[in-house]
């Protein structure tokens, strides 16, 4: 459990945020209403990064003695509403609403950074 915690999810949890990232780019600069092959592959591989940030993040608290504390529901909260931000990002730009998109894109980057801090950050007891 410990490469888990000290390389395995970190880099998973940059990953999530870099790719986050990147979908928000290209949401911004979408031109078309269908999405292409590239675009379909970020927001797989956003939304599949960001899932297991939420898995492992949930996991990791609960072993770490944090299970009794509302520390890994609220991250579990945090990676679940970015999914529905991810899905309305995804809707908007099918039906070529740009300003909705790019919205939805920074509410997930700004989710995606609240869970990692949530589950990586350990406050004094």
């Amino acid at each position: 459990m410990s490469l888990i915690k000290k390389c395995i999810f970190p880099t998973l949890k940059t990953t999530a945020i870099g790719l986050t990232a990147a979908w928000t780019a290209m949401a911004a600069c979408s031109k078309s209403k269908e999405l292409d092959g590239q675009e379909k592959s970020v927001h797989l591989a956003t939304m599949g990064s960001a899932g297991l940030v939420g898995i492992l993040g949930f996991c990791l608290l609960r072993k770490d003695g944090w299970g009794k504390t509302y520390r890994p529901w609220l991250g579990l909260s945090l990676i679940a509403s970015h999914g529905i931000a991810g899905v309305r990002s995804r809707k908007a730009i099918q039906h070529q609403d740009k300003k909705d998109a790019v919205q939805s894109g920074i509410l997930q980057v700004v989710m995606i950074i609240l869970a990692a801090c949530v589950f990586t950050t350990k406050p004094n007891k």
